[in-house]
């Protein structure tokens, strides 16, 4: 099953308006997205080129890397269509 991970960093002001706008989506798959602190585990965020704050990847089932969106207002504005072509697939 895809992951779709987001990494953040809490001194972000961009990371904690995708962060507000998850906790406000009247939509059930927001809860299945990852949610991870770029320096809670730097060696996930450096296998995907994760560099700085917001990014969020998809993630396959064999670890490859699907997509990619950097940017809060770039992840606010596309969250459905990613869950649209992503979730719940393999």
């Amino acid at each position: 099953m895809n992951r779709i991970v987001i990494f953040t960093d809490p001194h972000c002001s961009p990371c904690g308006m995708v962060k507000k706008y998850l906790a406000n989506m009247k939509d059930e798959r927001a809860k299945d997205i990852e949610v991870v602190s770029l320096y809670d585990d730097v060696k996930f965020a450096f296998t995907y080129g994760v560099t700085t704050t917001p990014i969020l990847i998809v993630i396959n089932e064999k670890g490859g890397m699907l997509d990619k969106i950097v940017g809060g207002q770039n992840i606010t504005q596309n969250i459905r269509k990613i869950l649209e072509e992503y979730h719940g697939k393999n």
